[in-house]
Protein backbone atom coordinates (compact mmCIF):
# COMPACT_ATOMS: atom_id res chain seq x y z
CA UNK A 1 0.00 0.00 0.00
CA UNK A 2 1.24 3.50 -0.92
CA UNK A 3 1.81 6.40 1.67
CA UNK A 4 -0.71 8.45 -0.28
CA UNK A 5 -3.45 5.40 -0.20
CA UNK A 6 -3.18 4.97 3.52
CA UNK A 7 -5.42 7.89 4.88
CA UNK A 8 -8.36 7.04 2.31
CA UNK A 9 -7.69 3.00 3.11
CA UNK A 10 -8.52 3.48 6.91
CA UNK A 11 -11.52 5.69 5.91
CA UNK A 12 -12.39 2.92 3.64
CA UNK A 13 -12.02 0.17 6.38
CA UNK A 14 -14.19 2.68 8.68
CA UNK A 15 -16.91 2.95 6.65
CA UNK A 16 -17.31 -1.25 6.26
CA UNK A 17 -16.62 -1.86 9.43
CA UNK A 18 -20.21 1.03 9.91
CA UNK A 19 -21.79 -0.98 7.11
CA UNK A 20 -21.25 -4.26 8.35
CA UNK A 21 -22.32 -3.64 11.85
CA UNK A 22 -25.75 -4.48 13.33
CA UNK A 23 -28.12 -1.60 11.74
CA UNK A 24 -29.82 0.42 14.41
CA UNK A 25 -31.19 2.90 11.80
CA UNK A 26 -31.20 4.18 8.34
CA UNK A 27 -28.88 7.16 9.55
CA UNK A 28 -25.72 4.99 10.58
CA UNK A 29 -26.07 3.34 7.42
CA UNK A 30 -26.27 6.78 5.54
CA UNK A 31 -23.02 8.01 7.61
CA UNK A 32 -20.98 4.45 6.34
CA UNK A 33 -22.13 5.02 2.80
CA UNK A 34 -20.94 8.97 2.67
CA UNK A 35 -17.29 7.92 4.54
CA UNK A 36 -16.91 5.21 1.90
CA UNK A 37 -17.82 7.59 -0.99
CA UNK A 38 -15.28 10.66 0.60
CA UNK A 39 -12.74 7.45 0.85
CA UNK A 40 -13.05 6.26 -2.37
CA UNK A 41 -12.35 10.14 -3.36
CA UNK A 42 -9.33 10.64 -1.53
CA UNK A 43 -7.98 7.36 -2.54
CA UNK A 44 -7.86 8.38 -6.29
CA UNK A 45 -6.72 12.32 -5.31
CA UNK A 46 -3.91 11.25 -3.65
CA UNK A 47 -2.73 8.01 -5.51
CA UNK A 48 -3.08 10.31 -9.06
CA UNK A 49 -0.15 11.99 -10.33
CA UNK A 50 -2.25 13.96 -12.63
CA UNK A 51 -4.74 14.77 -10.09
CA UNK A 52 -2.05 15.74 -7.58
CA UNK A 53 -0.32 18.06 -10.68
CA UNK A 54 -3.75 19.61 -11.38
CA UNK A 55 -3.90 20.78 -7.63
CA UNK A 56 -0.41 22.00 -7.41
CA UNK A 57 -1.18 24.09 -10.79
CA UNK A 58 -4.29 25.29 -9.39
CA UNK A 59 -2.45 26.45 -6.19
CA UNK A 60 0.53 28.28 -7.80
CA UNK A 61 -2.24 30.13 -10.20
CA UNK A 62 -3.64 30.78 -6.74
CA UNK A 63 -0.55 32.25 -5.21
CA UNK A 64 0.51 34.19 -8.13
CA UNK A 65 -3.14 35.67 -8.32
CA UNK A 66 -2.87 36.88 -4.76
CA UNK A 67 0.55 38.19 -5.08
CA UNK A 68 -0.76 40.38 -7.31
CA UNK A 69 -3.62 41.48 -5.39
CA UNK A 70 -2.45 41.57 -1.95
CA UNK A 71 -0.49 45.20 -1.76
CA UNK A 72 0.96 44.34 1.78
CA UNK A 73 4.51 43.85 1.45
CA UNK A 74 4.56 41.48 4.57
CA UNK A 75 1.73 39.65 2.97
CA UNK A 76 3.41 39.49 -0.26
CA UNK A 77 6.97 37.96 1.40
CA UNK A 78 4.39 34.97 3.35
CA UNK A 79 3.24 33.54 0.51
CA UNK A 80 7.17 32.71 -0.64
CA UNK A 81 7.14 29.34 1.41
CA UNK A 82 4.08 27.94 -0.13
CA UNK A 83 4.90 28.83 -3.82
CA UNK A 84 8.51 27.04 -3.04
CA UNK A 85 6.35 23.96 -1.50
CA UNK A 86 4.25 23.73 -4.58
CA UNK A 87 7.05 24.38 -6.89
CA UNK A 88 9.41 21.97 -5.24
CA UNK A 89 6.33 19.49 -5.48
CA UNK A 90 6.08 19.77 -9.59
CA UNK A 91 9.60 19.44 -9.80
CA UNK A 92 9.65 16.19 -7.59
CA UNK A 93 6.26 14.90 -9.20
CA UNK A 94 7.35 15.46 -12.85
CA UNK A 95 10.49 13.42 -11.75
CA UNK A 96 8.27 10.79 -10.53
CA UNK A 97 6.14 10.43 -13.78
CA UNK A 98 8.96 10.39 -15.73
CA UNK A 99 10.50 7.39 -13.44
CA UNK A 100 7.70 5.36 -12.64
CA UNK A 101 8.26 3.32 -9.92
CA UNK A 102 10.14 4.86 -7.85
CA UNK A 103 8.72 4.46 -4.35
CA UNK A 104 10.95 7.07 -2.65
CA UNK A 105 10.40 9.47 -5.51
CA UNK A 106 7.07 9.06 -4.65
CA UNK A 107 6.80 9.40 -1.04
CA UNK A 108 9.09 12.56 -1.23
CA UNK A 109 5.93 14.06 -3.75
CA UNK A 110 3.56 13.45 -1.57
CA UNK A 111 5.09 15.00 1.41
CA UNK A 112 5.88 18.06 -0.36
CA UNK A 113 1.99 17.78 -1.68
CA UNK A 114 0.46 17.78 1.69
CA UNK A 115 3.37 20.92 2.87
CA UNK A 116 2.15 22.88 -0.19
CA UNK A 117 -1.88 22.29 1.12
CA UNK A 118 -0.97 23.16 4.78
CA UNK A 119 1.14 26.29 4.40
CA UNK A 120 -1.17 27.51 1.67
CA UNK A 121 -3.96 26.77 3.68
CA UNK A 122 -2.71 28.20 6.51
CA UNK A 123 -1.86 31.43 5.04
CA UNK A 124 -5.44 31.73 3.47
CA UNK A 125 -7.05 31.13 6.80
CA UNK A 126 -4.24 33.40 9.19
CA UNK A 127 -3.28 35.61 7.05
CA UNK A 128 -6.11 36.76 5.30
CA UNK A 129 -9.42 35.39 6.31
CA UNK A 130 -8.79 36.07 10.75
CA UNK A 131 -7.50 39.30 9.75
CA UNK A 132 -10.64 40.13 8.97
CA UNK A 133 -12.90 38.18 11.06
CA UNK A 134 -11.48 39.38 14.35
CA UNK A 135 -9.53 42.74 13.24
CA UNK A 136 -6.09 41.96 14.90
CA UNK A 137 -3.10 39.68 13.24
CA UNK A 138 -2.68 36.28 14.75
CA UNK A 139 0.33 35.67 16.75
CA UNK A 140 3.36 33.94 14.50
CA UNK A 141 3.84 31.66 16.92
CA UNK A 142 0.30 30.17 17.22
CA UNK A 143 0.42 29.98 13.18
CA UNK A 144 3.48 27.70 13.03
CA UNK A 145 2.24 25.32 16.26
CA UNK A 146 -0.78 24.41 14.19
CA UNK A 147 1.37 23.82 10.72
CA UNK A 148 4.06 22.07 13.29
CA UNK A 149 1.05 19.50 14.73
CA UNK A 150 -0.68 19.40 11.20
CA UNK A 151 2.36 18.31 9.71
CA UNK A 152 3.55 15.98 12.24
CA UNK A 153 0.23 13.99 11.90
CA UNK A 154 0.63 13.91 8.09
CA UNK A 155 4.40 12.30 8.56
CA UNK A 156 2.79 9.94 10.89
CA UNK A 157 -0.13 9.12 8.27
CA UNK A 158 2.48 8.80 5.17
CA UNK A 159 5.34 6.38 7.30
CA UNK A 160 2.11 4.20 8.26
CA UNK A 161 1.09 3.87 4.98
CA UNK A 162 4.60 2.39 3.93
CA UNK A 163 4.51 -0.08 6.64
CA UNK A 164 6.72 1.67 8.90
CA UNK A 165 5.73 0.08 12.54
CA UNK A 166 4.81 3.28 14.51
CA UNK A 167 3.85 1.89 17.71
CA UNK A 168 7.30 1.05 17.64
CA UNK A 169 8.82 4.52 16.43
CA UNK A 170 6.26 6.13 19.38
CA UNK A 171 8.14 3.62 22.07
CA UNK A 172 11.82 4.76 21.12
CA UNK A 173 11.02 7.94 20.55
CA UNK A 174 9.42 8.95 24.32
CA UNK A 175 12.89 7.47 25.47
CA UNK A 176 14.61 9.69 23.23
CA UNK A 177 11.84 12.37 23.62
CA UNK A 178 12.46 12.42 27.66
CA UNK A 179 16.90 13.23 27.64
CA UNK A 180 16.09 16.07 24.94
CA UNK A 181 13.61 17.39 26.87
CA UNK A 182 15.71 17.17 30.02
CA UNK A 183 18.82 18.94 27.90
CA UNK A 184 16.21 21.23 26.48
CA UNK A 185 14.23 22.55 29.65
CA UNK A 186 15.15 26.08 29.90
CA UNK A 187 14.90 26.03 25.96
CA UNK A 188 11.12 24.69 26.37
CA UNK A 189 10.14 26.79 29.01
CA UNK A 190 11.60 30.27 27.06
CA UNK A 191 8.91 28.78 24.36
CA UNK A 192 5.98 28.34 26.50
CA UNK A 193 6.94 31.61 27.86
CA UNK A 194 6.67 32.99 24.36
CA UNK A 195 3.76 31.58 23.86
CA UNK A 196 1.76 32.70 26.64
CA UNK A 197 3.31 36.00 25.58
CA UNK A 198 1.68 35.37 22.09
CA UNK A 199 -1.65 34.94 23.60
CA UNK A 200 -1.89 37.22 26.69
CA UNK A 201 -0.15 39.91 24.97
CA UNK A 202 0.85 42.16 27.20
CA UNK A 203 2.56 44.06 24.73
CA UNK A 204 2.82 44.65 20.98
CA UNK A 205 5.71 45.04 18.46
CA UNK A 206 6.08 49.09 18.62
CA UNK A 207 5.26 49.44 22.00
CA UNK A 208 7.77 51.07 24.65
CA UNK A 209 8.16 49.39 27.99
CA UNK A 210 10.07 49.39 30.44
CA UNK A 211 11.73 46.00 31.93
CA UNK A 212 13.56 46.52 35.28
CA UNK A 213 16.38 49.36 34.42
CA UNK A 214 15.44 48.59 31.03
CA UNK A 215 13.32 50.94 28.55
CA UNK A 216 13.10 50.46 25.19
CA UNK A 217 10.61 49.47 22.40
CA UNK A 218 9.74 45.82 21.09
CA UNK A 219 11.18 44.98 17.82
CA UNK A 220 9.96 41.34 17.86
CA UNK A 221 8.83 38.36 19.39
CA UNK A 222 10.03 34.97 18.52
CA UNK A 223 9.95 31.71 19.95
CA UNK A 224 12.79 32.18 22.79
CA UNK A 225 13.44 35.57 22.93
CA UNK A 226 12.09 39.13 23.04
CA UNK A 227 14.12 42.03 21.43
CA UNK A 228 13.90 45.53 22.71
CA UNK A 229 16.17 48.54 21.05
CA UNK A 230 16.92 51.09 23.62
CA UNK A 231 16.67 54.56 23.50
CA UNK A 232 20.67 54.79 22.70
CA UNK A 233 20.04 52.51 19.81
CA UNK A 234 21.07 49.15 21.33
CA UNK A 235 19.72 45.82 20.64
CA UNK A 236 18.82 43.77 24.17
CA UNK A 237 17.72 40.40 23.81
CA UNK A 238 15.42 38.96 26.67
CA UNK A 239 14.58 35.18 26.70
CA UNK A 240 10.43 35.20 27.25
CA UNK A 241 10.91 32.97 30.71
CA UNK A 242 13.13 35.94 31.93
CA UNK A 243 9.97 38.81 30.48
CA UNK A 244 7.30 36.47 31.63
CA UNK A 245 7.85 36.05 35.24
CA UNK A 246 9.35 39.60 35.32
CA UNK A 247 7.57 42.81 35.92
CA UNK A 248 7.28 45.16 32.84
CA UNK A 249 5.61 48.66 32.11
CA UNK A 250 3.66 49.64 28.86
CA UNK A 251 3.94 52.81 28.37
CA UNK A 252 2.01 52.24 24.92
CA UNK A 253 -0.98 50.70 26.84
CA UNK A 254 -4.07 51.00 26.79
CA UNK A 255 -3.11 54.60 25.01
CA UNK A 256 0.50 55.86 24.07
CA UNK A 257 -0.32 59.36 26.27
CA UNK A 258 2.46 59.72 29.04
CA UNK A 259 2.67 61.78 31.94
CA UNK A 260 6.02 63.40 32.43
CA UNK A 261 7.45 65.21 36.08
CA UNK A 262 10.15 67.70 36.46
CA UNK A 263 11.40 69.23 39.71
CA UNK A 264 11.95 73.21 39.21
CA UNK A 265 13.20 75.54 42.40
CA UNK A 266 12.09 79.12 42.83
CA UNK A 267 12.86 81.37 45.43
CA UNK A 268 11.20 82.15 48.56
CA UNK A 269 10.50 85.79 47.92
CA UNK A 270 8.23 85.11 44.99
CA UNK A 271 4.40 83.89 45.22
CA UNK A 272 4.18 80.33 44.40
CA UNK A 273 1.24 81.15 42.27
CA UNK A 274 3.30 83.36 40.16
CA UNK A 275 6.04 80.51 39.51
CA UNK A 276 2.83 78.42 38.91
CA UNK A 277 1.91 80.99 36.27
CA UNK A 278 5.28 80.82 34.49
CA UNK A 279 5.64 77.35 34.63
CA UNK A 280 2.38 76.13 32.69
CA UNK A 281 2.94 78.80 30.82
CA UNK A 282 6.21 77.10 29.56
CA UNK A 283 4.79 74.06 29.52
CA UNK A 284 1.89 74.77 27.25
CA UNK A 285 4.51 76.75 24.59
CA UNK A 286 6.55 73.91 23.57
CA UNK A 287 4.99 71.42 20.65
CA UNK A 288 4.72 68.08 21.75
CA UNK A 289 3.17 68.81 25.27
CA UNK A 290 -0.62 67.88 24.99
CA UNK A 291 -2.99 70.42 26.07
CA UNK A 292 -5.37 67.64 27.29
CA UNK A 293 -5.35 66.84 29.89
CA UNK A 294 -3.99 70.38 30.65
CA UNK A 295 -0.22 70.33 32.39
CA UNK A 296 -0.40 71.21 36.37
CA UNK A 297 1.71 72.45 39.19
CA UNK A 298 2.05 71.03 42.66
CA UNK A 299 4.64 72.29 45.39
CA UNK A 300 5.98 69.95 46.84
CA UNK A 301 7.88 70.89 49.54
CA UNK A 302 10.01 74.05 51.22
CA UNK A 303 13.71 73.05 51.08
CA UNK A 304 16.77 74.63 52.84
CA UNK A 305 16.93 77.65 50.12
CA UNK A 306 14.61 76.56 47.53
CA UNK A 307 10.38 76.17 47.24
CA UNK A 308 10.44 73.06 45.53
CA UNK A 309 7.61 72.71 42.51
CA UNK A 310 7.42 69.83 40.26
CA UNK A 311 5.66 70.55 36.98
CA UNK A 312 3.85 67.36 35.71
CA UNK A 313 2.86 66.87 31.37
CA UNK A 314 1.46 65.00 29.09
CA UNK A 315 3.33 63.45 26.04
CA UNK A 316 2.25 60.70 23.82
CA UNK A 317 5.48 59.61 21.98
CA UNK A 318 7.24 58.22 24.73
CA UNK A 319 10.26 57.94 22.33
CA UNK A 320 10.90 61.86 22.70
CA UNK A 321 10.57 61.91 26.43
CA UNK A 322 13.47 62.96 27.09
CA UNK A 323 13.70 65.99 24.02
CA UNK A 324 10.49 67.04 25.43
CA UNK A 325 11.83 67.44 28.78
CA UNK A 326 15.00 69.44 27.18
CA UNK A 327 12.64 71.55 25.36
CA UNK A 328 10.28 72.40 28.75
CA UNK A 329 13.28 73.03 30.95
CA UNK A 330 14.77 75.56 28.42
CA UNK A 331 11.28 77.31 27.94
CA UNK A 332 11.32 77.67 31.87
CA UNK A 333 14.25 79.88 31.93
CA UNK A 334 13.06 82.25 29.35
CA UNK A 335 9.57 82.82 30.99
CA UNK A 336 11.48 82.98 33.86
CA UNK A 337 13.99 85.44 32.88
CA UNK A 338 10.81 87.28 31.51
CA UNK A 339 8.60 87.08 34.74
CA UNK A 340 11.54 88.43 37.11
CA UNK A 341 12.06 84.91 38.36
CA UNK A 342 15.38 83.86 39.49
CA UNK A 343 16.71 80.58 40.00
CA UNK A 344 17.97 80.36 43.60
CA UNK A 345 21.30 78.77 44.71
CA UNK A 346 22.91 77.90 47.98
CA UNK A 347 23.49 80.25 50.56
CA UNK A 348 27.48 80.96 51.31
CA UNK A 349 30.18 82.52 53.07
CA UNK A 350 31.48 84.71 50.23
CA UNK A 351 34.46 87.07 50.20
CA UNK A 352 32.39 90.39 48.57
CA UNK A 353 34.12 92.93 46.47
CA UNK A 354 32.73 96.42 46.84
CA UNK A 355 31.69 98.61 43.97
CA UNK A 356 32.50 102.30 43.86
CA UNK A 357 29.39 104.12 42.93
CA UNK A 358 31.57 105.55 40.09
CA UNK A 359 31.80 101.84 38.61
CA UNK A 360 28.35 101.40 38.95
CA UNK A 361 27.70 104.57 37.49
CA UNK A 362 29.90 104.34 34.12
CA UNK A 363 28.84 100.92 33.76
CA UNK A 364 25.00 102.44 33.41
CA UNK A 365 25.91 105.22 31.42
CA UNK A 366 27.62 102.81 28.95
CA UNK A 367 24.29 99.98 28.59
CA UNK A 368 22.62 103.62 28.40
CA UNK A 369 24.65 105.10 25.83
CA UNK A 370 24.20 101.61 23.82
CA UNK A 371 20.63 101.29 23.75
CA UNK A 372 20.34 105.17 22.76
CA UNK A 373 22.71 103.79 19.28
CA UNK A 374 20.43 101.16 18.77
CA UNK A 375 16.90 103.73 19.57
CA UNK A 376 18.96 106.18 17.30
CA UNK A 377 18.09 103.41 14.40
CA UNK A 378 14.69 103.43 14.39
CA UNK A 379 13.16 105.81 11.88
CA UNK A 380 10.27 107.16 13.40
CA UNK A 381 11.86 108.12 16.75
CA UNK A 382 14.03 110.36 14.42
CA UNK A 383 12.34 113.45 15.90
CA UNK A 384 13.51 112.67 19.06
CA UNK A 385 16.51 114.05 20.76
CA UNK A 386 19.47 112.82 22.53
CA UNK A 387 17.65 113.63 26.26
CA UNK A 388 14.82 112.34 24.80
CA UNK A 389 16.28 108.93 23.72
CA UNK A 390 18.44 108.66 26.71
CA UNK A 391 15.33 109.15 29.04
CA UNK A 392 13.53 106.24 26.79
CA UNK A 393 16.37 103.82 27.15
CA UNK A 394 16.44 104.60 31.06
CA UNK A 395 12.44 102.69 30.83
CA UNK A 396 12.79 99.92 28.22
CA UNK A 397 12.82 96.22 29.80
CA UNK A 398 15.54 93.51 27.97
CA UNK A 399 13.53 90.30 27.22
CA UNK A 400 15.26 86.92 25.84
CA UNK A 401 12.60 84.08 23.72
CA UNK A 402 14.33 80.81 22.49
CA UNK A 403 14.01 79.35 19.01
CA UNK A 404 10.14 78.56 18.29
CA UNK A 405 8.79 81.01 20.88
CA UNK A 406 5.70 83.17 20.02
CA UNK A 407 6.64 86.57 20.69
CA UNK A 408 3.24 88.18 19.70
CA UNK A 409 -0.25 86.99 18.35
CA UNK A 410 -1.80 88.34 15.33
CA UNK A 411 -4.89 89.72 16.29
CA UNK A 412 -4.05 90.64 20.00
CA UNK A 413 -4.56 93.94 21.70
CA UNK A 414 -1.05 95.37 22.44
CA UNK A 415 0.30 98.90 23.79
CA UNK A 416 4.44 98.03 22.84
CA UNK A 417 6.92 97.27 20.32
CA UNK A 418 9.77 95.16 20.31
CA UNK A 419 13.30 96.24 19.13
CA UNK A 420 15.67 93.07 18.06
CA UNK A 421 18.60 93.64 19.66
CA UNK A 422 20.10 89.92 18.45
CA UNK A 423 18.79 86.96 16.42
CA UNK A 424 16.06 87.10 13.72
CA UNK A 425 12.35 86.43 13.96
CA UNK A 426 9.45 85.35 11.41
CA UNK A 427 6.45 87.73 10.50
CA UNK A 428 4.11 85.55 10.09
CA UNK A 429 -0.01 86.42 8.71
CA UNK A 430 -2.66 84.23 8.94
CA UNK A 431 -3.41 81.96 5.61
CA UNK A 432 -6.23 79.48 5.72
CA UNK A 433 -5.93 77.30 8.51
CA UNK A 434 -1.91 78.06 8.99
CA UNK A 435 0.30 80.79 9.13
CA UNK A 436 2.50 82.43 6.22
CA UNK A 437 5.93 83.86 6.75
CA UNK A 438 6.11 86.71 4.68
CA UNK A 439 9.75 88.34 6.16
CA UNK A 440 11.81 87.26 8.52
CA UNK A 441 14.29 90.29 10.36
CA UNK A 442 17.45 90.48 12.06
CA UNK A 443 19.34 92.84 14.63
CA UNK A 444 18.19 96.60 14.77
CA UNK A 445 15.13 96.14 13.20
CA UNK A 446 11.27 96.33 15.15
CA UNK A 447 8.01 95.52 14.94
CA UNK A 448 4.65 96.11 16.98
CA UNK A 449 4.96 100.44 16.41
CA UNK A 450 1.51 100.89 15.84
CA UNK A 451 0.31 99.09 18.54
CA UNK A 452 2.72 101.29 21.23
CA UNK A 453 2.00 104.67 18.73
CA UNK A 454 -2.44 104.54 18.56
CA UNK A 455 -2.68 100.61 20.46
CA UNK A 456 -4.25 99.16 17.51
CA UNK A 457 -4.08 95.32 16.82
CA UNK A 458 -1.49 92.96 16.51
CA UNK A 459 -1.65 92.66 12.56
CA UNK A 460 1.22 89.35 12.70
CA UNK A 461 2.22 87.02 14.45
CA UNK A 462 5.88 87.13 15.40
CA UNK A 463 7.54 83.81 16.01
CA UNK A 464 11.54 83.78 17.07
CA UNK A 465 13.47 81.73 14.33
CA UNK A 466 16.58 81.38 16.58
CA UNK A 467 17.18 82.89 20.13
CA UNK A 468 16.25 86.33 20.25
CA UNK A 469 17.29 89.34 22.73
CA UNK A 470 14.56 92.35 22.51
CA UNK A 471 13.86 95.64 23.94
CA UNK A 472 10.79 96.56 24.76
CA UNK A 473 9.14 99.68 24.67
CA UNK A 474 5.52 99.90 25.99
CA UNK A 475 2.80 102.64 26.69
CA UNK A 476 4.03 103.89 30.21
CA UNK A 477 7.90 104.36 28.62
CA UNK A 478 6.82 106.39 26.05
CA UNK A 479 4.12 108.57 27.60
CA UNK A 480 7.17 110.07 29.76
CA UNK A 481 8.61 111.15 26.32
CA UNK A 482 5.42 112.95 24.69
CA UNK A 483 4.60 114.41 28.07
CA UNK A 484 7.41 116.09 28.25
CA UNK A 485 7.75 117.46 24.46
CA UNK A 486 3.93 117.16 23.28
CA UNK A 487 5.01 118.47 19.69
CA UNK A 488 6.52 114.81 18.81
CA UNK A 489 3.59 112.97 18.56
CA UNK A 490 3.24 114.96 15.08
CA UNK A 491 6.45 114.88 13.86
CA UNK A 492 5.91 110.59 14.62
CA UNK A 493 2.52 110.63 12.59
CA UNK A 494 4.01 111.98 9.85
CA UNK A 495 6.56 109.12 9.66
CA UNK A 496 4.08 106.38 10.72
CA UNK A 497 1.86 107.70 7.88
CA UNK A 498 4.74 107.65 5.62
CA UNK A 499 5.76 104.47 6.38
CA UNK A 500 2.67 102.85 6.09
CA UNK A 501 1.71 104.03 2.86
CA UNK A 502 5.30 103.28 1.52
CA UNK A 503 4.52 99.34 2.37
CA UNK A 504 1.32 100.02 0.18
CA UNK A 505 2.67 101.30 -2.74
CA UNK A 506 5.73 102.78 -4.13
CA UNK A 507 7.12 105.86 -2.02
CA UNK A 508 7.23 107.92 -5.69
CA UNK A 509 3.34 107.40 -6.51
CA UNK A 510 2.33 108.52 -2.73
CA UNK A 511 1.13 112.43 -2.98
CA UNK A 512 2.42 114.88 -0.12
CA UNK A 513 -1.24 115.78 -0.10
CA UNK A 514 -2.16 111.84 1.02
CA UNK A 515 0.25 111.61 3.45
CA UNK A 516 -0.90 114.34 5.23
CA UNK A 517 -4.16 113.19 5.87
CA UNK A 518 -3.20 109.98 6.60
CA UNK A 519 -0.56 111.47 9.29
CA UNK A 520 -3.66 113.45 10.64
CA UNK A 521 -5.37 110.40 11.11
CA UNK A 522 -2.57 108.49 12.87
CA UNK A 523 -2.18 111.81 14.66
CA UNK A 524 -5.65 111.66 15.65
CA UNK A 525 -4.95 107.58 16.95
CA UNK A 526 -1.92 108.48 19.10
CA UNK A 527 -3.71 111.46 20.92
CA UNK A 528 -7.03 109.24 22.07
CA UNK A 529 -4.49 106.58 23.28
CA UNK A 530 -2.55 108.41 25.08
CA UNK A 531 -4.89 110.86 26.54
CA UNK A 532 -3.55 114.26 25.15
Amino acid sequence: MSAAASLPTMLTATAAALSAAPASGAPIKDIADDLTTTASLLHRFLSSSALGIFAALGMLVALVATRVLVRDAVRVRKLNTPTGFVLVYLAVASGDVILPGTGWLTFIAQVFLVLSLISTASFYFFDLLLPRWRQREVPAIIRDLVQAVLFIITMVVLLAGTGVNISGLLVGSTVVTAVIGLALQDTLSNVISGLSIQIEKPFQEGDWVTFGDLSGQVQAISWRTTKILTSHADLVILPNKIVANGSLVNHSRPEPRHRRKLEIGAPYAVPPNRVARALLEAAASVPGVLASPAPDVLLRKYGDFTVDYELRFFIDDFGKRWELDDAVLRRIWYHFARAGIDFPFPVRDVTMRQVTPAETAARRAAETAARVRLLRSIDFLAPLTDDDLARLAEHIDGKDFSAGETIIHQGDEGDSMYLVRSGQVDIQVAAGAGQRTVATIGEKNFFGEMSLMTGAPRTATVVAKEDVAVYVIDKADFQDVLTQSPKLAEQISEVLARRQMSLQTSAAAVAPAEIKEKSRDVLDKIRRFFRF
